[in-house]
Formats: structure tokens, sequence, C-alpha cells
């Protein structure tokens, strides 16, 4: 009903917009599966709302929306940054398709574009390789910071001074004759 009546509106007529039909087709080419990648970008942030909330020291919900308009304005930088570099390597000769830009370049520049782009698809894409990312990030911060060797070194050590306590409480204790 919607439908036919925006499709039938005059001054949509007037303006030379007759329907939707356009937009409601489904175009088997390249271009579809340039947006499902869009798509997939953006709902990949919506999943870390909730851990990145609770990673916060002190919780809010304005050092919240600071957190989230920090990291939003960094990958705006990095889009205008790759932008930039894009026209700067491929001039006149860009096209909008990363993969055949990258195509066109031979020797060690190409290699490496190739390189970055398959660690950006490895580490970005949620859905399916949100576990590597995880182990990944939590493997570099082991071989830089050794947070986790730490944590388990005082838990380790926590336990073995309890158990010690507990065994000097045993021989404290008068034994019981029978």
């Amino acid at each position: 009903m919607l439908h036919s009546a925006v499709t039938s509106s005059p001054a949509l007529a007037e303006l030379g917009v007759y329907g939707f039909e356009e937009f409601l087709e489904i175009k088997k080419d390249f271009h579809l599966v340039t947006a499902v990648s869009i798509l997939v970008f953006a709902f990949s942030i919506q999943f870390m709302t909730f851990p990145t909330y609770v990673e916060l020291e002190r919780r809010s919900t304005s050092r919240y929306a600071t957190v989230s308009i920090i990291s939003n304005s960094m990958y705006a930088v990095a889009f205008v940054l790759v932008a930039i570099i894009g026209v700067l390597l491929f001039g006149e000769e860009i096209s909008p398709d990363l993969i055949s830009n990258i195509s066109m370049r031979a020797g060690k520049v190409s290699v490496m574009l190739r390189i970055a782009y398959c660690l950006i698809l490895l580490l970005h894409i949620p859905y399916y390789f949100f576990t590597i990312k995880e182990y990944t990030l939590v493997i570099f911060d082991e071989c830089v910071n050794r947070s986790m060797s730490q944590h388990l070194e005082m838990k380790l050590a926590e336990s073995v001074d309890k158990k010690d306590e507990e065994e000097e409480q045993l021989v404290k204790q008068p034994k019981e004759i029978k």
C-alpha cells in the first residue's frame, strides 16, 4: 500500500521519480559484494560496545562516549590516510577496487600491501576471526608486558602462602588424645 502510494505520487512524478523498483532490485554484480563488506564493517563495531564499557576503569556513560568519539576519530583519520596514500600510490589509475589497484603495482610495494590487507582482514572481521584476533592480542601482550604470567605467578604465590599458613595452623593445634 505504501509502495503504491509513493510510486504514484504526483509530487515525485514531477521530479522524475516514479518508483523504488531500482532500489528494491538486487543487482548481481561486484557492487553487491562491496555493499556487504561495508555493512559487515559497519556492524563490526557494535558487538564490542559492552566489552569496551566493561573494560573502562571508572565506568560512566560520559566516559564511554569520550572513548567512542576518540576511537571513531582514530578510524576516520586512518581512512583518510589510506585514501591519501592510495591517491599518492596509484594517481589517476586508481580504481574503486583495492585489490585491482594493488595488483597493478609490481615489486615489494605490492607484496607488502597484500600482506597488510590480509592482516587487516584477518584481524578485523569479527564474526569469523574474533578468537584469532583476541588470541593474537593476548600473545602480543604476553610477549611485551607479561601480564598473564605476572597474574598467574601472583595467584600461585598466594596459593602457596595460603597452603603454608594452613599447614602451620595444623602443626600448632594440639593433637587430640584418643
